[in-house]
């Protein structure tokens, strides 16, 4: 959309200057000059010169050359001024787009997340004691291992996001790291910020749950032949 946006520049730039050169020629008279040589039947020889001048102002000529490139102008600016409302229209979309990820992103990381963690603790505490099975254990696990995932995944679609933001502006726009503290639970990555809203790539997963918490004695005991 930037090389566009800068072809129809040019293009304007083009049409005001031939406008220019035809205002200009449409106040000048044209002269043109001709040399010749004749021979007459005696096979006499001679040069001859001659010489003829336009008068655009009078023949309607030089107004005609205006108004065409004042028309070619015009369409060219309404050209240029389409292309410029396309690009408004892509920029729009592109960060709705970004913003629409950052809000994903965020309700992962800092709820949906943090409370399948919360209910990882819980139910290990509760298979500690006894009160929860195994396989009720590990299907926690599963949930909290399959929103890590989803992070990862919105994180990769946000950076997608925030590059197509940059295509639609036509050029790279400044990043603002995050203030300090920024971090959630894990280490923090790339921070980018184009319109005072800020967007954070987060990585990693806990390792605490990736095996499960010992028995309870009572239940070892149980297990004994």
């Amino acid at each position: 959309m930037a090389a566009r946006r800068r072809a129809a520049a040019a293009r304007e730039r083009a049409a005001e200057l031939r406008l220019r050169a035809a205002r200009s020629e449409a106040r000048w008279p044209e002269i043109m000059l001709g040399v010749g040589l004749w021979q007459d039947p005696h096979m006499r020889t001679g040069i001859g010169v001659s010489a003829a001048m336009s008068l655009p102002w009078l023949s309607g000529l030089g107004r005609a050359r205006v108004d065409k490139a004042r028309a070619e102008r015009a369409e060219v600016r309404a050209r240029a001024s389409a292309t410029a409302q396309d690009a408004q229209v892509e920029l729009a979309m592109a960060l709705a787009r970004l913003r629409s990820q950052e809000a994903q992103l965020a309700e992962v990381r800092e709820r949906s997340l943090p409370a399948a963690r919360r209910s990882v603790e819980a139910a290990t505490s509760a298979y500690s004691t006894g009160a929860v099975s195994l396989l009720e254990w590990l299907d926690v696990t599963r949930m909290e291992l399959e929103l890590e995932l989803e992070l990862l995944a919105l994180a990769g679609q946000q950076a997608r996001a925030l590059a197509a933001l940059d295509r639609a502006a036509g050029q790279r726009l400044p990043r603002v790291p995050l203030p300090p503290g920024g971090a959630v639970d894990t280490s923090a990555g790339a921070s980018a910020d184009v319109s005072g809203h800020r967007t954070e790539h987060r990585t990693g997963h806990r390792t605490s749950a990736a095996s499960p918490p010992a028995a309870p004695m009572a239940r070892r005991e149980e297990e004994k032949p």
